[in-house]
């Protein structure tokens, strides 16, 4: 299973496609993600997809230093495997200040 993820110019994700597999012993599917901020800026981030009932994706808000990396999972819930093709993921962002950091 997999889905496509937009580009953007502040954040880099590697891989830039979500390529969920069976995780062994498990019904779940799940992708790793790494995030980089590759700006020289605090930019805060939410992850968000228009199917937040059938995904989970850990962590959902943080922020990144400049060139700071941040792991993200996105797991498929088990009851709903035949729907994982026709779904997005939007990663929200903004400059952030350092006083919020």
């Amino acid at each position: 299973m997999s889905l496509e993820v937009q580009r953007n110019s502040l954040l880099e994700l590697n891989p830039s496609k979500i390529v969920l597999t069976k995780e062994e012993n498990s019904d779940r599917y799940q992708a790793k993600l790494l995030l980089t901020n590759i700006s020289q800026e605090h930019i805060a981030v939410k992850i968000k997809s228009n199917a937040p009932d059938i995904y989970a994706v850990k962590p959902k808000t943080f922020v990144l230093e400049p060139s700071a990396k941040q792991e993200l999972r996105v797991t498929l819930k088990p009851s709903f495997p035949s729907v994982a093709y026709s779904r997005y993921f939007r990663i929200c962002k903004v400059q952030a200040s350092t006083n919020f950091v």
